[in-house]
Order: structure tokens, then sequence, then C-alpha cells
């Protein structure tokens, strides 16, 4: 029982990136694909953050962390939530910094497609919440994003997204 080091990404993502899986299975139970996404987080021996998104195929014979298509700004706590149709919603907290609304917080949320590498800015939210948040997948294929700050868990404005909705 122990680790085995396959390779390191090029950005420290830290616990406050955002994470996702997507494997696909064949029709024998097979692992055809096994990917791991992060995005954001911190570069490596800095607090600077990133708007890098890295992707590997762990089935590949000789894995290694691609840089794919970035955010729409660097930023941390980036929640994500895998949808049917295989994109990622990423829901962002705290962005690079500045003197602006905009710039001190990630928001707007995006789309990543892991089948080309592209990321979509979306709708914008009005609450952000940075670690204090969560985005989950429905029942019916909608997602909700939810939560802002610790003293409303369920913040007026929650925001439901359809499949499909490209509200910007």
């Amino acid at each position: 029982n122990h680790w085995t080091h396959i390779t390191t990404a090029k950005d420290n993502h830290g616990y406050n990136s955002g994470m996702a899986t997507l494997v696909k299975i064949g029709p024998k139970g097979e692992t055809l694909s096994h990917k791991f996404v992060v995005m954001g987080g911190t570069l490596a021996n800095s607090n600077t953050r990133t708007a890098d998104i890295e992707m590997i195929d762990l089935v590949q014979p000789n894995p290694q962390f691609v840089l794919q298509q970035p955010m729409y700004q660097p930023g941390t706590n980036i929640h994500a939530v895998m949808l049917p149709a295989g994109k990622v919603l990423l829901r962002g907290g705290a962005g690079p910094g500045g003197g602006s609304f905009e710039t001190a917080n990630m928001t707007r949320h995006m789309m990543f497609n892991p089948a080309d590498g592209t990321t979509t800015t979306l709708a914008k939210s009005t609450f952000l919440g940075a670690l204090h948040k969560t985005v989950m997948l429905l029942p019916d294929a909608t997602t909700i994003a939810m939560a802002g700050d610790r003293s409303a868990m369920v913040a007026t404005g929650d925001r439901v997204f359809s499949p499909g909705d490209q509200d910007t």
C-alpha cells in the first residue's frame, strides 16, 4: 500500500482550486478515459492566483498535465460540477485582486468543455462567497449555485441553470 508519483502540474492549485473527474466506461466495463481537471488556485511557491486549467488523462501510458484554455481571470475557491453532457460548470470565488468588485471577485460562472479544452464565460453572479458556497447538479439536470456567506447559506438570488443556458 503506497502512493506512486505520476507527474506534477504546472501550478500549485492547492485546496482552494476547483476539481472535476471525468470517467468514460466502455461497453464491457473497461475504463476508456479517466480525466482529472483542476482549475484556478495559486502559482507554485507563491500566493499569486492563476487562471490556468490543467487536465490529465490517467489512462494514458505516460499521463501528463496539459494546459487548457484558461478561465477569464485568475481566481481561487473555484467550485466545479460535472454536467450530464460531459461539460463542467465553474463557479468562482476570489479574483486576482484589485480596486474594483470585478477584479476582487470571480463574478461570472464559466463552462469548461473537456472535449476540446475551451472555456466559455456565462452568467454574472451577484453573490460570490469564496469558500462559503456550492454548486450542485439537481435530478432534472439543472444546477443550483447557492450560498454566498456564512449567515445566509441560501442567499436571495440563488441561480438555477438549465442545460444549454447561455445567459451572459
